[in-house]
C-alpha cells in the first residue's frame, strides 16, 4: 500500500466517520478528526479513536510508517521501536508497549489524547488531564491528574511459556536459542553460544478504551558485558488461539479461534496482535495461544520452539 493509497483509503475512513454522524447537517469548520498537537496525536472523539485503531490493526509495519509520516507524526513510540540503532541501549524505565498498533498512537512519553483529554500511560496506569491544564505549561509533572485508570493485566501477561521448564529466574522471558533453549529442524540442540538471545512473551492488557492480546519475539545480542537489542536475520511465529471478550454490562462472547503466522526479517521484534477491541470497559479473558517459534541470526543454522502455552486469562 503506497502513500496515495494511505491518503485515498484514510479520506475514505473520514468521510465514513461524517456520514455516520446525524447530527452534523453543514461540515463547517468541523475539528479534524486526526491531528498532530504538540507532538501529541489528538483523536476528535471516541469514535474516531475507535474506528483509525480497527484500521491501524489491519495495516503491516510499512504502511504504519509511511502513515504516520504522512501526517508528520515523527515522534511516536512505533516508529522509536523500529528505527532503533543497533548500539541503542534501552533505558530500565523505558515504556514498552508490545501492540503495535497501540505503540503507533503513542509519543515517546506515552501521551496520545481523546476529544479534550490528554491520556499518558505509564507501565501500571493510564492518566488523564484535561487538554487545557496540559496546554498552559506544556510540562506533564506540573498537571493534577483528572482520573487515573489501573491497566488490567491478564494473568502471565509478560510472561513466558506455561510448559517451559528452564526459564531463567533473574529474566523469565530470556531464551537462549543456541545454548539448548531452541532445537534444529533435525531435533538437536545447539551448545555454547551465549551472546544471543531471543526474548518472548504473551500479553493481555486493557486500556482506558482498548484492549488487546497478542504474542512477540525480541532479538537481544551481548557486546562485551553488555546487552542490547539487536536484529534478527530471521523470526516467525505461527499460532492458534482462543479467546473470550467481556463487554461494558458484563456479557461473555466466546471468539473465534484464530490460526496465523507472522515472520521478518532483520527486525529487532515481531510482534503480532491476535485478539483487539476498541472501546471503553472491554476485556479479554481465558486467551489461550498455543504458538512455535522460529529463530536465525548470526549466521547460525535456523532453530525452532514449538508447541508453547501461554494462558492469560484475567
Amino acid at each position: 500500500m503506497n502513500l496515495g493509497k494511505l491518503t485515498h483509503y484514510f479520506l475514505g475512513l473520514i468521510l465514513l466517520l461524517a456520514a455516520c454522524d446525524e447530527s452534523a447537517e453543514e461540515p463547517v469548520l468541523q475539528e479534524p478528526d486526526l491531528t498532530v498537537k504538540n507532538g501529541i496525536l489528538h483523536f476528535k472523539d471516541l469514535k474516531t479513536f475507535e474506528a483509525y485503531m480497527n484500521t491501524f490493526n489491519e495495516m503491516n509495519d510499512t504502511e504504519r510508517l509511511d502513515f504516520l509520516s504522512s501526517i508528520g507524526f515523527v515522534n511516536t513510540l512505533y516508529a522509536k521501536i523500529q528505527s532503533l540503532e543497533n548500539s541503542a541501549q534501552p533505558s530500565d524505565n523505558e515504556l514498552d508497549v508490545p501492540d503495535p498498533a497501540f505503540s503507533m498512537i503513542l509519543n515517546e512519553e506515552g501521551l496520545y489524547s481523546i476529544g479534550d483529554m490528554i491520556h499518558k500511560i505509564t507501565d501500571k496506569e493510564e492518566i488523564m488531564v484535561e487538554q487545557e491544564a496540559y496546554a498552559a505549561n506544556m510540562d506533564w509533572s506540573g498537571v493534577a491528574a483528572t482520573k487515573k485508570i489501573p491497566i488490567y493485566f491478564g494473568e502471565n501477561d509478560y510472561s513466558h511459556s506455561q510448559n517451559l521448564d528452564n526459564a531463567r529466574k533473574d529474566d523469565p522471558i530470556k531464551l537462549e536459542p543456541y545454548d539448548g533453549d531452541f532445537v534444529t529442524a533435525t531435533g538437536g540442540r545447539i551448545r555454547g553460544i551465549r551472546h544471543l538471545s531471543a526474548h518472548i512473551i504473551s500479553w493481555n492488557r486493557t486500556y482506558f478504551a482498548y484492549a488487546s492480546a497478542g504474542l512477540r519475539i525480541k532479538g537481544r545480542k551481548k557486546d562485551g558485558r553488555k546487552w542490547r537489542d539487536d536484529k534478527m536475520h530471521y523470526a516467525a511465529i505461527s499460532y492458534l488461539a482462543n479467546a473470550t471478550i467481556i463487554t461494558p454490562n458484563g456479557t461473555r462472547i466466546a471468539q473465534p479461534d484464530k490460526t496465523g503466522r507472522k515472520d521478518g526479517r532483520d527486525k529487532k521484534s515481531i510482534s503480532k496482535t491476535i485478539y483487539s477491541s476498541p472501546g471503553i470497559d472491554h476485556k479479554f479473558d481465558e486467551v489461550r495461544f498455543d504458538a512455535d517459534f522460529t529463530y536465525e541470526d548470526d549466521g547460525y543454522e535456523r532453530v525452532f520452539l514449538n508447541n508453547q502455552i501461554f494462558i492469560l486469562d484475567l
